[in-house]
């Protein structure tokens, strides 16, 4: 596919040819994985397009997930999405490793003298070393963020009786008041939940085994103006 050392460099308009050829085959494959990415995500985990195309180029990107996901259909539709990214950035390290593209590109800027092209050629390791060290930073930068808690419901009035079905996860981060300890995945919204021993069992047992649950409260207001949640007045987990 690429010339021999010994063999003199393509003009000017082969080697755009070239470099057009590659991005091509790139965008390609990009396009291929976060679309599939993204309709897997819409269609099985049952998120909005764009929340959709958020958590494909995030996964694709080695950044991780945005939104919970509640059924196992969709869980295991992430786990195989994330291991096909895996295997897709090791199958292009391969690839670049063992093509000239790079060093090519280098030796065509610097093509005055055969030695510069050895030169570049030597280059060509350390370089995708060095592109392979930064992404793995940056990956596990992105993995020791904080997540930021899900977008709360507009709040009812206080004293307000609350009743729905839906999934719960453990509160993540410092909430606004002590008391809140879960967060209520209802429909279409998040609502917080503050619960008595009893009830904080039952959501406990739910987050980890990703049950439904049925949700009696009251809305309650904290001390800051947008602090708003629910009293969990009974817990059941429901089918």
């Amino acid at each position: 596919m690429y010339e021999h050392r010994k063999q003199p460099l393509l003009s000017t308009a082969k080697f755009l040819k070239r470099v057009a050829r590659h991005w091509l085959a790139g965008f390609g494959v990009l396009a291929l994985g976060l679309g599939g990415g993204t309709l897997g995500y819409h269609y099985i985990a049952g998120l909005s397009w764009i929340d959709s195309l958020l958590n494909a180029s995030m996964i694709l990107g080695g950044m991780g997930p945005v939104d919970p996901l509640k059924t196992n259909a969709a869980k295991i539709f992430a786990s195989c999405y994330a291991l096909f990214s895996g295997l897709a950035f090791i199958a292009s390290y391969q690839y670049c490793s063992r093509r000239s593209f790079i060093a090519c590109c280098i030796a065509f800027m610097l093509r005055s003298s055969e030695s510069r092209i050895f030169e570049a050629l030597r280059m060509k390791k350390f370089l995708l070393n060095v592109l392979i060290a930064a992404a793995v930073l940056t990956g596990m930068a992105g993995c020791a963020q904080i997540k930021k808690p899900a977008a709360q419901v507009r709040a009812a009035a206080v004293g307000l009786r609350f009743d729905q079905v839906g999934w719960v996860s453990l509160y993540a981060g410092e909430p606004c008041t002590p008391q809140i300890m879960f967060n209520f995945h209802g429909t279409r919204s998040t609502v917080w939940l503050a619960a008595p021993r009893r009830e904080t069992d039952i959501l406990t047992f739910a987050a980890n085994k990703n049950q439904r649950v049925h949700i009696l409260g009251r809305w309650r207001r904290g001390g800051q103006s947008n602090c708003s949640y629910v009293q969990v007045t009974s817990a059941e987990l429901s089918r």
